[in-house]
Parts: structure tokens; C-alpha cells; sequence
């Protein structure tokens, strides 16, 4: 559930701590007794599993320290039985220590397991049925990995296919599919099962109207099935397809007829355009063109490229442009400047009509040619190269990919240092991708010798110490040296932020994270961290500057809600704090039952 530094968006660690600084109040809330009867422990290459079981759910939390590196477990009302000596749980190990104390949180005690970690290996916490397994593995180890969160479902249709995206923070590769026939009341299904999945941020149930009707998320143990209802007496045809971002499933919409559901986004448009063309004596039944054109004949008059039905909420914009190239097939190239978010809605329009109201709402432009589609802001200037000097680059969202791909301007006549750089590069990124990183770290630095000018190379290699390797200071060390190539890399500077408080250094980290906001706008994941660690250390007025910040740029998440919502709490400012819990209980984001009851209890002791 856990992993020592993160693996895939740097700041999911102070993304925790936004969760963990209300955990007194969630304990006082939701705790029961926990009376630990069963306390197994073993060890299988170098990789340690402990197993806590009682009679009923645990209610706990996690909390990292530094200097040395502790996991701390804190289980409230939790008691060990009798015949078990706490201390003596773990068997013999060179990698993992514990020290078991009795704490109070708040009104309610609590038993602090707390493990003493060393470098070579990451933890992972996984909810059991009344109780707890704890594992401790290295770090090359598969069962060291974040647990995979699946976060939204995302529907693109084409005139021939659907395709149903299960977002999630990884490649999802482990799971069972399944078929059941129409019973009674129930129509024909398809399931995915899914393990080892945390579905907290995901609304559970989507409309989806085509071969489809309905998509539902049901937890099942520790994972997830996931099903899909058909909306005719047959089961629609369909295909699965694992991506970097989750699953994808596919139907062919061509395999049956199905109800097409009402075009909300569209349909006064629609309609007020039909009623004029009918008035004109222009037929638009059944999509067919009128034998004499007439300027009223279509809605989409000079669109004609196939059709696309969309449904996001608050997407990044570099993500819409992905989803626009992946169904039209044609090259995309979005300017570094294009940031935000968008909502859109659209049924069974032509990508390109979509495109079009996507970059008047964004004060966008567009160039075409060939098969090349270049999008940037409308106060900058574009022209097309007049010859083939070099490639454009782009750097695509780190809310798309596990890890940004490295950058490197491919030029003519270039230097044999350059050239024997880009080799190592090449080998490099190849020992990446089979997770070969101390391979792939001393392959960078050869390139970085070779080509120390290119700030791109130095960062990628302070990623690697921070998020695959755990080692903060070599992070911090290369983040530096990107800085010094290029002061106004805002990525190194939140990795040299990050590091930095990883080791403690307050101070250090603070000036690092105001570095890394420094961008027009700011990173969101730098305002994130950069929240997290103000409240962390107490000062909540920054912090909820920079909450808000976030908000005005990337629009509102669950988190940065119960975020601003606590601090105002802690600030004293109630009347704040309930309308921001008002806010989190009426805006539709799916609540764990205890975070509800917790908002719940909040209101009504202010009533009292």
C-alpha cells in the first residue's frame, strides 16, 4: 500500500500526509477495540511478511520518519493477547527491526508498532480481512511496488468502437475476466477481476449508453470486479488491452444495434438546428444529407473526420490532446505554455469540431499540415521549419506516464562526444525499462561526462535516486547539478525539495520548494508537495495559501478539500470549516464511510 519515497508522482508522499495529519480525529471517530490473536512472521529471499489478525477491522495509521528511516504503525485500542511477546515477533534479519510502544492519540490509545528500515528495502501495508499484512521486500522486489490505485473510468467512442479506460497510477497486468448470462432481472455481463487494488478515489457506477450501459466498480476482498452491463439481450463483443495508465477495454460497436442515449451536451443545438432546416425543407434523418446542399443542411458543416463521443470532468489538457491523437491518428504537438483543465461532454461529434471548441474555450491555435497538428497559445507565434534541422520535443504530462521520457534534441553534424552520449542514453534507458536502475544511473553518468550542458540528463538521474532507489541524497546531489546547469528547472528543484525534507533539512527544502513554484503556473504536484509540507511543519497559513493556489489552477480534488477544511479547523476558523465540510459532503466525490461520519460529527459539534 505504501512504498518507501514513492514510485510514480514524486509527491504522493506529502499527498499522505494530507491524509494523516487528521488521524487523531479519524481515530477518536471510528475506533474499536483490535485484540491482535495471531502474529506471523516469515522470511523468503530477503523478503519479510508479517501477519496481524484479531476478530475485527483495524483502524490505523501509517506515518514515515527519517534519520534512520522508521515505518510507524499506530492501531488504536489494539492489544496483543497473552501468549504473544511483541518484541520478539520479527524472526532474526538484517534489513528490519521493531520496537513496540503503547501511544495515545488524541482520547484513544493506541499500540505504536514502529520498524526501523534499512536503505535496501521498501514496505508495503495491505488491509486483510480483521487484520494486517506488512511486508518488507527490496527494492528490486515486484512486491515492493505501489499498491495500483484505480482512479476514474473514461469513455472515448468512435463510429466503430467504445473504448473504456479504467484509469489507474500503474500497468495493470494481473487480472480475470469472466462472462455471465442474462438472469432474471439482470442482463447479460462481463466482469474484470482485479487484486491488490485501492479504489478509494474512484466513483463506483458510470453511464455509459452504447453496446455498454453501465459500468460498476464493486470491492472484493483486497481488490475489485468490475462490471459491465449490456444494454441489449446479447453480450456485446469486446477486447482488453493492458496501457501505462490501467486497462483498456474495447467494444466493437459494430457486433450488435444498442440505444443510443441522449446527447445532453449537445442536444439544444442539435435540435434548434434541426427545427431550422426543417423549416427550410432540409431532411436530417437518419444522418443522411439532403440532395441540395444548404448552409442549415448540418450542424457540423465542414467537419467531416470520424465522429468521437467524450465524457471527462476536469481533465489536463495535455491528456485530451492525447486522446484526440490516439483516435484520430494524426501527430499532435502541444506547446510547453498550454496548461489547465477541462470538462467536456460530447457525443457523436467529429474530432476535429471537438478540437475546435476545445482551443476557442483556451484561447488556443492551431497549425496543420500533413498529418501534424501544432496547438499553442494564441500571443505566440508558430512557423513551420523550413528544413529538417532538427525535431521538436515534447514532454508529455507526469500524470500520463510512470516516468517522463528523456528529451534529446536530435541534430545534424553533431559533436562525437554528443553522439557516443546519445549511445549511452539509449542503453540506459533500455536497463530502465527492465528495471535495472544502478545499471541505468552509471550509464547516465557516462552520458552526463560526456554531455554535461544537458540539464535533462542530471535530472533524470536525481529521479531515479528518489523514486526507484530510495537515496536521497545522491537525489539531492544531481537535482543540484541540474540547477546549476539551468537554475530555472522547476522539476529539479521539487526533487531537490523532496529530498531535502526527506532528510530533515526543513530550511533547505523550504527554499527549494518556493524554486519549484516558480513556474507560470506552477507545477501541480509541486504545489501539492510544497501544501503538505507547510502543513507539516505548522504552518498552516502557507499552506493554505498554496492549497488555494491549487484549486485556482488545477480545479478542486477531494484531498485539497479535506486539506483546506482541517487547516481552517485548526486555524480555529469553524464557521470556515464547516462550510468547507458542507462543500466535501455535497460535492459528489465517492467518501470512505469513516470520513463521513468524521465530517458528520464535526458539523454537529459545532451546532452543540
Amino acid at each position: 500500500m505504501y512504498k518507501k519515497h514513492n514510485t510514480r508522482h514524486i509527491f504522493v508522499f506529502f499527498c499522505v500526509l494530507f491524509a494523516l495529519t487528521a488521524a487523531n480525529s479519524l481515530f477518536a471517530a471510528t475506533a474499536t477495540d483490535f485484540s491482535i490473536d495471531q502474529a506471523d512472521a516469515s522470511i523468503d529471499h530477503e523478503t519479510l511478511s508479517l501477519l496481524l489478525m484479531g476478530k475485527s477491522t483495524p483502524v490505523y495509521t501509517v506515518t514515515e520518519r527519517f534519520s534512520p528511516f522508521r515505518v510507524v504503525i499506530d492501531i488504536a485500542n489494539a492489544t496483543f493477547s497473552g501468549d504473544i511477546t511483541p518484541d520478539k515477533i520479527l524472526p532474526k534479519n538484517k534489513f528490519v527491526t521493531l520496537k513496540v510502544t503503547d501511544h495515545r492519540a488524541g482520547n484513544t490509545a493506541a499500540t505504536r508498532l514502529e520498524f526501523t528500515l534499512d536503505n535496501s528495502h521498501n514496505y508495503r501495508v495491505i488491509n486483510r480481512p480483521n487484520g494486517l499484512k506488512i511486508t518488507f521486500a527490496p527494492i528490486k522486489n515486484e512486491l515492493a511496488k505501489e499498491l495500483t490505485r484505480i482512479t476514474a473510468f473514461q469513455v472515448i467512442t468512435a463510429s466503430k468502437t467504445t473504448t473504456i479506460k479504467i484509469v489507474a497510477n500503474n500497468k495493470i497486468t494481473d487480472y480475470q475476466v469472466d462472462t455471465l448470462k442474462k438472469s432474471a432481472g439482470k442482463p447479460p455481463r462481463m466482469y474484470i477481476d482485479i487484486n491488490e487494488v485501492d479504489i478509494s478515489q474512484l466513483i463506483r457506477t458510470k453511464e455509459i449508453g452504447t453496446s455498454v450501459a453501465t459500468v460498476q466498480a464493486v470491492p472484493r476482498g483486497n481488490g475489485v470486479r468490475i462490471i459491465f452491463d449490456s444494454s441489449s439481450e446479447t453480450l456485446f463483443h469486446y477486447s482488453i488491452q493492458s496501457s501505462l495508465e490501467g486497462l483498456n477495454v474495447i467494444i466493437n460497436e459494430n457486433s450488435q444495434p444498442h440505444q443510443q442515449s441522449t446527447d445532453n451536451t449537445l442536444k439544444s443545438l442539435i435540435d434548434s438546428s434541426e427545427r431550422l432546416a426543417n423549416s427550410a425543407g432540409v431532411s436530417l434523418q437518419n444522418g443522411k444529407s439532403p440532395t441540395k446542399p444548404n448552409k442549415l443542411q448540418s450542424v457540423f458543416a465542414g467537419y467531416d473526420r470520424e465522429r468521437i463521443s467524450v465524457d471527462f470532468f476536469k481533465i489536463d489538457l495535455h491528456n485530451v490532446f492525447r486522446l484526440l491523437r490516439e483516435v484520430s491518428g494524426q501527430n499532435i504537438i502541444v506547446d510547453e505554455s498550454v496548461t489547465g483543465s477541462l470538462t467536456l461532454a460530447l457525443k457523436d461529434v467529429p474530432w476535429d469540431f471537438a478540437l475546435d471548441i476545445i482551443l476557442n474555450l483556451k484561447d488556443l491555435e492551431k497549425e496543420e499540415r500533413f498529418n501534424t497538428i501544432v496547438i499553442y497559445a494564441k500571443n505566440k507565434a508558430f512557423v513551420w521549419p523550413n528544413q529538417s534541422v532538427g525535431s521538436l520535443t515534447i514532454e508529455e504530462s507526469p500524470e500520463i506516464i510512470a516516468h517522463e521520457e528523456l528529451i534529446i534534441e536530435q541534430a545534424a553534424q553533431q559533436p562525437k562526444e554528443i553522439l557516443q552520449a546519445k549511445e549511452f542514453l539509449a542503453q540506459a534507458r533500455k536497463a530502465e525499462k527492465k528495471e535495472q536502475f544502478e545499471i541505468a544511473v552509471e550509464l547516465y553518468n557516462q552520458a552526463l561526462n560526456l554531455w554535461p550542458e544537458n540539464t535533462q540528463i542530471a535530472s533524470r538521474i536525481a529521479t531515479i535516486y528518489l523514486v526507484d532507489l530510495g537515496m536521497n541524497a545522491k537525489a539531492l546531489y544531481y537535482a543540484q547539478k541540474a540547477l546549476a546547469i539551468n537554475a530555472s528547472d522547476s522539476r529539479a528543484a521539487l526533487y531537490a525539495a523532496i529530498s531535502s525534507a526527506n532528510m530533515g533539512r526543513v530550511t533547505q527544502a523550504s527554499e527549494f520548494f518556493r524554486q519549484s513554484i516558480s513556474g507560470t503556473p506552477p507545477a501541480q504536484e509541486a504545489l501539492a508537495s510544497f501544501a503538505a509540507f507547510s502543513e507539516n511543519n505548522n504552518n498552516n497559513r502557507a499552506a493554505l495559501i498554496l492549497l488555494k493556489k491549487l484549486q485556482e489552477e488545477y480545479g478542486e480534488t477531494l484531498d485539497n478539500m479535506i486539506a483546506i477544511g482541517r487547516i481552517y479547523d485548526k486555524q480555529g476558523q469553524y464557521q470556515k470549516a464547516n462550510k468547507q465540510y458542507n462543500a466535501i459532503l455535497n460535492s459528489g466525490f465517492q467518501l470512505r464511510p469513516s470520513l463521513k461520519k468524521y465530517i458528520t460529527e464535526r458539523l454537529q459539534a459545532q451546532l452543540n
